[in-house]
């Protein structure tokens, strides 16, 4: 899923975000409270709507345009309220510039052919998910990851963890080689991380084992990770625990920083996105360690065959994203727009930190809240 441009708008509070145009990788910049992690909360919403899943919404209109598959797709739609539930007033879908299906004063259409009335609480993506289209631009928005997502604390399992299991064979490959064609069954980027990292042991071996070496670059004190199922009076649960150099015994879960759980996740993230996918990390920096951004960056930087969203405010992380690929969040009361950087005259020919000490002191970035 490669997203080419995003607008929103939610009516019930003004906000709006004009159509914002992204490239593969893109770094939002911005004073504090512009709407750098709004932007990013919207398009996850939106996305969640599309696979009709649970979402908090009110009076809503979006527009998203995307690739997948080597088709190119165009959903819009408009939300609102029925007799007090959520309702799809207006939706359409077009694939490679020919509209395919369009909701309207109650009816939809399916290739210029009426249907009969249909659940107006689904999207026209959820109601049509076994058509061509609408299942592959679906299978686009599945493969847009948060690393915030997933829940890194311990998880609740079965007494038995071979019922989590398929019986499917283990992938003997590399990262590389998993990513252009993952097996059924693979790890899920969206389960919790300990069961994550469990799958990803007994699933890609050969995978997990490059996690435990990248984390250790990261970490030097770290010897080994292991997953383990602890009794508890709740019943039996999955704890991450580390074993560092010169110590006794494991690390417990809860003994773990934030920082370096957050660590474990985005490295488990990066080598194993499916080519095609797209990830988004708020605050790239947020408990993140000096030594642990470069290892992070570089991973970032080796995944040409994904798309990325970030926010940030680090040095280090302006340092090393190139200009092209920084975006500038400007708020004009409920109104934000995101100016690409490459296009603001004061910052052309400077590097990286001097761009960036530019940028803070162009109108553009001092007035990005009016």
């Amino acid at each position: 899923m490669r997203i080419e441009s995003f607008e929103f708008c939610d009516h019930d509070t003004g906000w709006r975000l004009k159509e914002a145009r992204f490239d593969g990788l893109n770094l939002l910049v911005g004073l504090s409270g512009a709407g750098k992690s709004k932007v990013l909360r919207a398009l996850d919403d939106v996305r969640r709507l599309g696979l009709g899943e649970d979402v908090e919404a009110g009076r809503w209109s979006w527009a998203l345009a995307c690739r997948h598959g080597g088709r190119r797709f165009g959903w819009s739609g408009v939300l609102g309220r029925v007799d007090g539930s959520r309702s799809f007033l207006v939706e359409r879908l077009i694939v490679d510039d020919a509209l395919v299906i369009e909701r309207a004063d109650g009816r939809i259409r399916f290739r210029d052919q009426k249907t009969p009335r249909l659940n107006h609480r689904e999207s026209i993506l959820t109601l049509f998910a076994d058509e061509e289209e609408p299942e592959l631009i679906r299978s686009g928005l599945a493969l847009c990851f948060d690393v915030d997502r997933e829940t890194s604390g311990p998880v609740l399992v079965p007494d038995t963890l071979d019922e989590l299991f398929d019986e499917g064979q283990a992938f003997e490959g590399s990262a590389e080689q998993w990513r252009h064609r993952p097996p059924p069954h693979a790890p899920d980027l969206k389960s919790p991380l300990a069961l994550g990292l469990l799958m990803l042991r007994r699933k890609l071996p050969e995978v997990y084992a490059q996690l435990v070496d990248s984390y250790r670059d990261v970490f030097h004190t770290v010897e080994d990770i292991a997953v383990e199922t602890v009794r508890m009076p709740s019943g039996n649960v999955l704890e991450i625990r580390l074993k560092e150099r010169g110590a006794d015994g494991w690390i417990a879960h809860r003994d773990i920083s934030r920082g370096m759980l957050r660590t474990l996740a985005a490295l488990r993230a990066l080598l194993i996105l499916p080519a095609g996918s797209l990830l988004t990390i708020d605050e790239f920096e947020n408990s993140l360690g000096v030594n642990c951004l470069p290892a992070v960056t570089r991973l970032i930087d080796s995944r040409a065959d994904c798309q990325f969203i970030l926010t940030s405010h680090h040095p280090y992380v302006i340092d090393h994203i190139p200009i092209d690929a920084w975006k500038l969040v400007r708020r004009r009361g409920s109104r934000v727009e995101l100016l690409p950087a490459r296009d603001l005259p004061a910052l052309v020919g400077e590097s990286q930190l001097d761009a960036f000490t530019r940028l803070i002191n162009t109108p553009e970035y001092e007035d990005g809240i009016d």
